[in-house]
């Protein structure tokens, strides 16, 4: 999951400025089974057989989250598509689907990742051994980041300007489970394309969200909520749907009438992933940004 907006500047332009690469978990207008069974008309949807009690502490869970990390970092190269339900609330509510491919190797480091919805048009982030390039579509404009990462240092060059949480591009930088995370429970089982899937819930540490709201630019937020959701293949220890709750108290901005602009933001969305292709072979144009026509280069780029 990406969180890269900012809530700087002109607060009309904050809500689009939150969608582009937020994806966090299911609220109650958040349709989980259609992002969890886009398939064919009358497929069932995925079924949960256990996992309503609350949760409690296991070991056995954080085991199988630093699997799951594992399996990410052992790839040479993978395509990884997902796709997302959002909901963004900034003083209104916001909704959108998103979708991302995100495209890695590991030696050389190279990186391309697209993330498409209908408000905020298309971003895309290209490295090739010499330069990050943001693009973005809906400005037309682009900024290149020159410098030679690792993949791992390249994930957290990304990560500095656009806060990964639980993505497989922030378990690619990680050091056992994924940042953040308190505590996490095994909350069952649940069957998703015809395969079984664990199901594991927990908690990110206040800490964690206070950083993260800091990140992001609400500074005076206190964290109220970070509740999360993860469902993992045990055969491949990948992946394949996640969902965050994260909000926050507090007030920033004006808006008419001299209230204030935003108030408790809350985001939520869940994010299904496809199959992940190993070893896919991309062509080295793949992960070079070629400038579409009209398009801008940033005069502050560093």
């Amino acid at each position: 999951m990406n969180t890269g907006f900012s809530l700087r500047g002109n607060v009309r332009r904050t809500a689009v400025a939150l969608l582009p690469t937020l994806l966090f978990c299911p609220m109650a207008n958040i349709e989980q089974g259609a992002a969890a069974s886009p398939g064919k008309p009358g497929k069932k949807p995925n079924q949960v057989r256990a996992g309503n009690a609350p949760p409690a502490p296991s070991t056995e869970a954080m085991r199988q989250l630093k699997e799951m990390v594992s399996a990410y970092k052992r790839l040479d190269c993978a395509r990884i598509p997902s796709t997302a339900i959002q909901t963004i609330v900034i003083g209104q509510s916001i909704r959108a689907v998103q979708t991302t491919l995100l495209v890695f190797q590991r030696d050389p480091a190279r990186i391309a990742l697209t993330i498409e919805d209908p408000v905020s048009g298309t971003q895309k982030l290209y490295y090739d051994g010499a330069a990050l390039t943001h693009y973005y579509g809906v400005a037309n404009l682009y900024g290149r980041f020159r410098g030679t990462w690792d993949l791992a240092g390249l994930a957290r060059k990304i990560d500095s300007t656009t806060p990964q949480v639980l993505s497989p591009l922030q378990f690619l930088m990680s050091d056992g489970a994924p940042a953040g995370i308190e505590s996490a429970s095994l909350s069952g089982v649940a069957t998703m394309g015809g395969k079984t899937v664990q199901i594991i819930r927990g908690a990110f540490s206040r800490t964690y969200l206070r950083d993260l709201a800091t990140r992001l630019s609400l500074k005076r937020f206190s964290p109220v909520d970070g509740s999360f959701e993860v469902w993992i293949d045990p055969a491949t220890h990948f992946l394949r749907k996640s969902s965050v709750n994260m909000s926050w108290r507090g007030t920033v901005g004006k808006a008419r009438g001299g209230k204030p602009a935003i108030v408790a933001p809350r985001l939520a969305a869940v994010e299904t992933f496809g199959p992940v292709t190993v070893n896919p072979k991309p062509a080295p144009e793949e992960f070079k940004f070629v400038p579409p026509p009209g398009a801008r280069e940033r005069s502050d780029n560093p």
